[in-house]
């Protein structure tokens, strides 16, 4: 029997997505362990190690041996079975993930980046840590099977088909089915979306409503100030229906319409005290929400459901919106320039590769920064300060001009990488 299968990297070996095939870098960053006492997603730390191109052979390895605290992400995704080698060991050894500013993960990388969370200090179970930045991607796809087309006996397919079977199952059981980390790391209706999307499209998440219903924290936005019984309503809509595994959209046009003509619910709750948001007269259900200085926390009320959240500033905003849309913090915001032109790497004097790329360039509280995203998906991490140049964020030499370009010292592969604009 003659078939043609895009779904396989090579025959019952393994799974993968397509991408191109760029090998996976890991690089230490600056930041701080998350430290166990921790109780809450901090949005703003930075991260202990950065992953950046594509999931290949060895890389889960790389991960795995540095044990990372919280690891950044930015890679276009590649081997299925190198990411669930990852999210393997966070079952047992949890870390923290996020996407910042201009980054993207997508398919292999996305499973991953939902699969992190950190143990507080005395809990029983595992808080889900995924920070995603408006402007970055996260993206997700089916897996796929690619195999040369040739002449496959019934036996041949049936193989490669309960092997394709086992990964999904492994997935389940990885990020779906997990009793002791409080929840799914994938709900159900992300994996149904996943799946249903073919592995040359992508499924991303762009709404306040994917984000919230998904348990994706959302970084750098701005504040949203003193909290009043018009506010918590919107979030109680918002985590009522995302606890559920459900959208809140059509529940906060309905919802919310008397909510946001009443003046008298205004009024600034004042810290330390609470308030409570009745959804149904007939059932009770609602929330019950803990005001403090430091954070506000809600309890779902409803039969059969005991749901406890801390409140972040994405829960106050219609879950319909992008998240492209919501308003930022401006105070980390810097000026910034991004120029087109072309990469280079250069080693023992020779180029090794060449690829179309843009610089975006922000410079801010006196710190330059400078990020070259390629074309296949690669991306580096250029950072100058108080005299000292990072590459990634390893210490580097000063950059320097060379034949029109301008070039740094990659550390780590003992290579230079170049840029030229135009």
């Amino acid at each position: 029997m003659k078939s043609r299968l895009t779904f396989f990297t090579a025959v019952f070996l393994s799974l993968s997505f397509n991408t191109a095939s760029i090998a996976g870098e890991l690089t230490r960053m600056a930041g701080e362990q998350i430290a166990a006492e921790i109780q809450f997603v901090d949005t703003t730390r930075e991260c202990t190690h950065r992953f950046s191109g594509t999931f290949s052979k060895n890389d889960a390895a790389k991960i795995i041996n540095a044990r990372p605290s919280l690891l950044c992400l930015d890679s276009p995704g590649g081997s299925f079975v190198e990411a669930l080698k990852v999210t393997s060991f966070m079952k047992s050894e949890p870390f923290a993930t996020k996407i910042e500013k201009g980054a993207r993960c997508e398919s292999a990388c996305a499973l991953v980046f939902m699969a992190g969370s950190h143990y507080p200090h005395e809990s029983e179970v595992a808080i889900a840590w995924r920070v995603l930045h408006p402007q970055g991607k996260l993206g997700f796809h089916s897996p796929a099977l690619i195999v040369e087309e040739g002449v496959y006996d019934e036996k041949t397919i049936q193989k490669a088909y309960q092997l394709a079977m086992q990964s999904v199952s492994k997935l389940v059981f990885d990020l779906v089915h997990r009793p002791d980390f409080g929840g799914p790391a994938i709900k159900t209706s992300l994996l149904g979306e996943m799946l249903a999307t073919p592995s040359h499209s992508m499924y991303y998440v762009e709404t306040v409503d994917q984000a919230g219903r998904w348990g994706i924290t959302v970084s750098g936005l701005e504040k949203t100030g003193s909290t009043n019984r018009k506010k918590l309503a919107v979030v109680c809509v918002n985590v009522f229906y995302w606890d559920d595994d459900q959208s809140a959209i059509s529940q906060y046009k309905s919802y919310l319409t008397d909510w946001m003509t009443n003046e008298q619910l205004t009024a600034v709750i004042p810290f330390g005290t609470s308030a409570e948001i009745v959804m149904s007269e007939m059932t009770g259900s609602g929330c019950t929400f803990e005001v403090n200085e430091q954070f506000v926390s809600a309890r779902i009320k409803a039969d059969g459901r005991n749901g406890y959240t801390v409140v972040n500033s994405m829960m106050y905003y219609d879950p319909s919106l992008k998240l492209v849309d919501l308003p930022l913090d401006q105070s980390s915001l810097g000026e910034s320039e991004k120029v087109s032109g072309l990469c280079f790497i250069i080693k023992d004097d020779s180029e090794i590769h060449r690829e179309r790329c843009e610089e975006l360039q922000t410079e801010n509280t006196g710190k330059l920064s400078k990020v070259y995203s390629t074309v296949s998906g690669a991306r580096i991490l250029i950072e100058v300060q108080n005299g000292s140049t990072l590459y990634n964020g390893t210490k580097t030499s000063k950059p320097f001009q060379f034949d029109g370009k301008t070039c740094v010292i990659n550390p780590i592969l003992s290579s230079v990488f170049c840029f030229s604009r135009g």
